[in-house]
């Protein structure tokens, strides 16, 4: 899998927008670091996140990952250790 061709600040904006579509959470950049399942996401919407970000970033995300995006900050620190596209 390739890195999503936009910068950190675009990929923060959409995996935000992304949760409160699917979850109806805000976070702000000072719960960048909290716990996603702590802030009210549970594991269906967690998929349905996933989901969407595959579609919206046009990739494909394998689902094993899903256990470390617990954080805006894991989900952005997970793109950036991939090889650029």
């Amino acid at each position: 899998m390739k890195r999503p061709n936009i910068s950190r600040e675009e990929l923060i904006k959409l995996i935000t927008e992304t949760l409160f579509t699917v979850a109806k959470i805000k976070i702000s950049p000072q719960q960048y670091e909290q716990n996603l399942f702590a802030l009210g996401l549970d594991s269906l919407k967690a998929i349905q996140m996933l989901n969407l970000l595959e579609d919206r970033l046009d990739i494909m995300i394998d689902d094993s990952n899903l256990q470390t995006f617990t954080s805006i900050k894991a989900i952005t620190d997970f793109f950036d250790s991939l090889p650029k596209a």
